[in-house]
């Protein structure tokens, strides 16, 4: 800067070039003399975020090979939190698109899929994922496209067969759209209900849609029934909906995230890690940690908080019976068919309030009260 006369002032600019991403601080000393005094001044401190690494995308499920129906419904997900993703239909221009995303009305024939994930510093993925599959002809009644009402992946003749509803895309309201969901027409926990039509098809105390990584934003997801609580960290961690302990460490993944939102919080053990099970305690033996029956509003000091003479896993087979029992009457009602299809009515009806029923009276597979 030179020699300054009293009373003046200067400036100083200086540009620095960041190899890495990361979080730079950034300060600044001048030195200078003042009547033959040596002297600093230290700038404020601050910071810069460099960020030049473009995200990962994947595509989670989705339609491949061939299929009888005219929509297609995909999840995405990625390496980097809190991005938004484009889509390209066909080889058509990118476009914002939601995850899950779903497109309807396909003609016959080849499609494909690419999709790209941006990040919040505007890095957007150059090598986007992508999916081919093939929409064939004689998968409806009239040897043509199947009718898929509804969007969820799945034809409305099947949706009839199965016990789910043609116009309802998400027909347990857990925020799984039906055809979404991993064996959507078989019952992995053997409580009478397929897991389409089961919010909680491993019977962990985790939502399948919270186990998935997935909000509760579907047009179709009724929050209303209590069966869908958003992800809380937006699917960069999930565990499995089809295994009642991801990580096979002795413990269910709902005794270990005890507050069910998907995120692994202070005082919470990993489900994705087994080493850490054993730290959760059962004052009990019921099964279910004393942190997930706090969640729950049981005694984690009694494995029969209701004292209906059901302990713990016990009832199991009773529970299984009464859920059969309602769903053949559901269907009874919400189904009348005569020769040329479906007649009954379009209405939403509650699947799954056995769930919140069962886990509100405490203690892990406590049947539901008919």
């Amino acid at each position: 800067m030179g020699n300054l006369a009293p009373g003046s002032a200067a400036s100083v600019s200086f540009t620095v070039n960041v190899a890495t991403d990361g979080v730079i601080t950034n300060k600044a000393t001048a030195a200078f003399s003042a009547w033959e005094t040596r002297r600093t001044v230290d700038s404020n401190t601050t910071s810069t975020t460099r960020d030049a690494t473009p995200p990962d995308t994947t595509i989670v499920s989705g339609p491949e090979g061939s299929v009888a129906t005219s929509s297609a419904t995909f999840d995405f997900s990625s390496n980097e939190n809190g991005v938004t993703y484009e889509c390209s239909l066909d080889g058509g221009a990118f476009a914002a698109c939601t995850d899950p995303a779903t497109f309807q009305g396909l003609s016959v024939g080849a499609h494909s899929l690419s999709v790209r994930a941006k990040d919040a510093a505007g890095n957007v993925d150059p090598t986007p994922a992508t999916r081919q599959w093939t929409v064939t002809a004689g998968g409806g009644a009239d040897g043509g496209v199947s009718i898929d009402s509804d969007g969820d992946g799945i034809p409305d003749d099947v949706e009839r067969r199965i016990g789910t509803d043609p116009f309802d895309a998400d027909s347990d309201d857990d925020g799984v759209p039906d055809g979404m969901e991993p064996d959507f027409d078989k019952d992995t926990d053997g409580d009478g209900l397929i897991n389409a039509l089961d919010p909680d098809s491993d019977n962990d105390g985790l939502f399948d849609g919270t186990e998935m990584g997935l909000g509760c934003d579907l047009p179709a997801t009724d929050r209303s029934k209590n069966h869908c609580v958003p992800d809380g960290d937006l699917g960069a961690t999930k565990t499995d909906p089809l295994k009642k302990d991801t990580d096979n460490g002795g413990v269910s993944d709902g005794s270990e995230d005890s507050n069910l939102n998907g995120v692994v919080d202070p005082g919470e053990t990993d489900p994705n890690n087994p080493a850490d099970d054993n730290a959760n305690k059962d004052s009990d033996g019921d099964g279910l940690s004393d942190a997930l029956e706090v969640t729950l509003g049981s005694n984690p000091n009694d494995a029969d908080s209701d004292d209906d003479g059901v302990r713990g896993r016990h009832g199991r087979r009773r529970q299984a019976q009464r859920r059969r029992s309602r769903q053949r009457q559901r269907r009874a009602l919400r189904w009348h068919r005569d020769g040329q299809g479906l007649l009954g009515s379009r209405h939403r009806h509650d699947q799954g309030d056995v769930h919140r029923g069962r886990r509100s009276r405490g203690d892990s597979h406590e049947p539901a009260r008919s």
